[in-house]
């Protein structure tokens, strides 16, 4: 009814049309995704290449003592930004980025980033990112295996990492009831 309603106030837009059509066929592929995560295998880690799109964003760095710590600053940060009225992006909300390959888990030099989906005062864009990447299900106490499985792939296929690691959080301790039901999706650049 709303595409019906769209089309007599403003007449059909083929390329408009297109793009929604991708979106609901990426959101549905992200579902797909999520839900086999969330029901199959959670030691089997597949390793895919990743390309995001540049977005806008706003960040902000600090040090966290523990991994603890990096959640409630990260939730702090989260709020503060909804609290003053900014849209987050639907496809690719929160990013943590870490000063390294392989993040500490003490004293944890680290860069938010939320992706909003207007130009805001404030923000900047986020160039994008080409990469690989898997999906860690359960405690952040093993996600060293997630690492090690980028790492290994990256080394099988004679690929050269760049930069440092990012860590997009689909369900974090603050939004499940147990830590085997947290989600990461654990993504290390390449170089080009």
């Amino acid at each position: 009814m709303r595409q019906i309603e769209n089309y007599l106030h403003t007449g059909f837009d083929a390329q408009e049309y297109t793009k929604e059509l991708k979106r609901n066929r990426d959101e549905l592929n992200m579902r797909i995704k999520l839900s086999e995560l969330r029901f199959g295998d959670h030691n089997a880690y597949n390793v895919e290449f990743i390309s995001t799109q540049s977005s806008y964003c706003l960040s902000q760095e600090g040090i966290a003592s523990n991994v603890a710590d990096l959640e409630v600053q990260f939730a702090n940060y989260l709020m503060e930004i909804l609290k003053r009225g900014y849209v987050l992006d639907r496809d690719f909300l929160t990013l943590i980025e870490f000063d390294s390959v392989i993040p500490k888990f003490r004293d944890i030099k680290y860069k938010m980033i939320f992706m909003i989906r207007e130009a805001a005062e404030g923000c900047h864009r986020f160039p994008g990112i080409n990469g690989i990447h898997t999906y860690h299900k359960g405690s952040y106490k093993t996600i060293d295996k997630a690492y090690s499985a980028l790492i290994d792939f990256a080394v099988k296929n004679n690929l050269k990492l760049k930069g440092t690691a990012i860590e997009n959080y689909f369900r974090s301790s603050f939004t499940v009831d147990s830590e085997s039901n947290m989600l990461t999706d654990v993504i290390l650049p390449l170089e080009q």
